[in-house]
Order: structure tokens, then sequence, then C-alpha cells
């Protein structure tokens, strides 16, 4: 079974319910990239401008033009924090304004951030030379509250945040605090902590520009999350690459006509492990050796195969390819995987 989600967040799935029960989980990372790209974009062109506060006034019958007043991007410093794919689209548009383009990342490298016009440096460095910051990146331990009291009173006065990424990268206390206290000047929110949020505090500031989590809501991104399904789901069926797999990247290859021998291979050995112990128990330990270099990136669909031959029939569950590793941990099996580049001796392998 797959689901499929339209997007890259898979926060209304329960990944491990699904991992649990032997389901594929994918995203459409590709889908809503420029659309997420265009409205950080806009985002930033409305703080910059206050447009939105401006169009309230004018439908609230006034007519107050020294009291948006606003600045030009052109020669700012626009800080990126999180240079993949809708990172480096927003560098490249925010540059035709003439933005200062700088940024951080922990997995792109400096070299290849600078091939799309981005300095790269550290966060500390990065912190106070910014006048506008936006984040870009997962909510994971290491970014939740990135943007904190702690990191707020490092930039410059008056910064300008956004966050069309995860809600909880921003800490909203924080902006909020940074906002009555002047230290921020303004912030575009599309995601939120908790959503729909129930503390309008930060939604009702004269600040803040909010949407209510629209990054994918063009009729563009629908339609290529809508192709990328469909396009993951016939590759599972004719036995094709499992891209996008979010609980199964080691098994992006695994479907491979190529792949399926050796992972019947494995799934036999595994039962001829289970005959030979007897019983699967936490006194078992399992060891996975590859040989060569065509099976130099095998080792992990092989030892779910393992995996699964040894559980079938040991495991009252259904197992496959996805769950074998959780259900094997879960059993208290010691698994290890071993690769050789050439040949020797395997009985002082063991």
């Amino acid at each position: 079974m797959v689901c499929s989600e339209a997007g890259v967040g898979v926060d209304n799935v329960d990944v491990n319910a699904s991992t649990r029960n032997g389901i594929i989980v994918m995203n459409t990372p590709n889908g809503n990239t420029l659309s997420a790209a265009e409205l950080t974009c806009a985002m930033i062109l409305c703080l910059a401008r206050q447009i939105p506060q401006g169009t309230a006034s004018m439908r609230a019958g006034k007519w107050d033009r020294k009291k948006f007043m606003g600045v030009e991007l052109f020669g700012k410093t626009l800080g990126i924090v999180g240079l993949g794919r809708i990172g480096k689209e927003v560098a490249t548009r925010m540059q035709s304004f003439g933005m200062k383009t700088i940024g951080y990342d922990p997995i792109v490298p400096a070299e290849v951030a600078a091939t799309f016009g981005v300095d790269f440096m550290s966060l500390p460095q990065l912190w106070p030379l910014c006048d506008f910051i936006t984040v870009h990146t997962p909510l994971v331990p290491a970014t939740k509250g990135l943007l904190n009291t702690e990191s707020f009173a490092k930039c410059k006065k008056g910064v300008k945040v956004i966050n069309c990424a995860r809600g909880g990268i921003i800490d909203e206390e924080a902006l909020l605090q940074a906002l009555e206290s002047g230290q921020c000047g303004g912030a575009g929110l599309d995601v939120f902590g908790e959503e729909p949020p129930k503390n309008t505090a930060l939604v009702n500031h004269p600040n803040v520009v909010s949407c209510p989590h629209l990054g994918a809501s063009t009729h563009e991104a629908q339609r290529r999350c809508g192709e990328d399904i469909a396009n993951q789901i016939v590759d599972v069926v004719k036995g094709k690459a499992l891209v996008g797999a979010v609980n199964a990247q080691a098994l992006t290859s695994a479907m491979d006509l190529e792949t399926k021998p050796w992972i019947q291979l494995g799934e036999a050995l595994g039962v001829m492990g289970q005959a030979l112990a007897g019983k699967v128990n936490d006194q078992m330990k399992v060891k996975v050796t590859t040989l060569g270099e065509s099976l130099r990136t095998a080792k992990n669909y092989l030892t779910s195969a393992v995996m699964v031959g040894l559980l079938k029939g040991a495991s009252e569950n259904y197992v496959n390819l996805i769950n074998a590793p959780l259900f094997g941990k879960e059993a208290g099996l010691s698994v290890s995987e071993l690769f050789l580049y050439f040949c020797v001796d395997l009985a002082f392998q063991f």
C-alpha cells in the first residue's frame, strides 16, 4: 500500500503507524517549490511596503500616505536559513531586486551556495547582518525555535522575518516580544505552531502579515503534486524506484527489476536462518555481509529482506520490507551490516 502526500510535509500522516502496517508513505517535494518560493517573495515585498496594512486602511475609508512609509529592497541583505530547493529559488528571485543574499544550511556546501549567488556563513555570523530573514528548513529538534529570544537579540533592530516553511521554526512567543519591543520590525507568517492558531496575538499584530498556510495553494502546484503522486503510484506498480519515500528511504531502489532477485535471495536466507535457529528471540544476532562494488549500496534493502524472511511465521504481524526493521528491533534482534570491497576469509568476520 502507498500513501502519498501532496507536498513536502507529512504532518497529517501517522508515519509510525503506516510503517508498522507496511504502508509506504511518500511525499512530492518538487511540486510546490515555485509556489512556496513566490509566496515567500510576496511576503518580503508586503513587509517592505506595508501593502496589506495600506489596503486595510483604504477599506476603512482612510487616505493615510504618511503612516505606511516603507523601505526599498535594493541594497538590503536577505538571510536565507535553509538552502534547498525553495531557498535557492527565493535567493535568485530576490537578487533581481538588488538584494544581497547570505545563507546557512547544514548540508549544502558553501561552494554550491555560491553557484546561485548566496554567501555562505554560520548562523552567528548571519543574524546581525540581515535586514530580512526567511527560513526554509524542516521542523526537526535542531530547528524548533531556531529564531528565539537569544537569536532575535543578535539581529539588527527592526529585522523582518518570514516563515513559509513550518510552524515552530520561529518561537512565536519570542517573536511577539520582539515585535512589541521593536527588535523585530515585522513578520510574514504562512505557518503556525498550531493550525489554525487559537492564540491570535500574532495574527492581530499590526506589523504581521499572515496567511492560512497557502504555500502550495496554487493551481499549478496542485496539478504538479497530483501528477507526481500518480507517477509515484504507477512506478510502485511497475516495480520502479520509490522516489519520495519518507519511511523507506533505504528502499528507494528496492523495486528495480535488477534488485528483485537479490531481495528474493535475502528473504530466502532469512527463512533459512529461522529454520536453523528454531525460534526468533532477543539472543539472536543477524549480520548481513555484502561483497563487491555492485552491492555497495544494497546492504540496506538486503538487510530488510533478510529480516522479512526471518520474521515471517515468527511474527503475528504482516511483515514486509517497510516494517521488518521495526519488528526486528521490537523483537530485540541484534542486526548489523558489513560491506567488503574484496574477498577475504569471511570466517574471521563472524
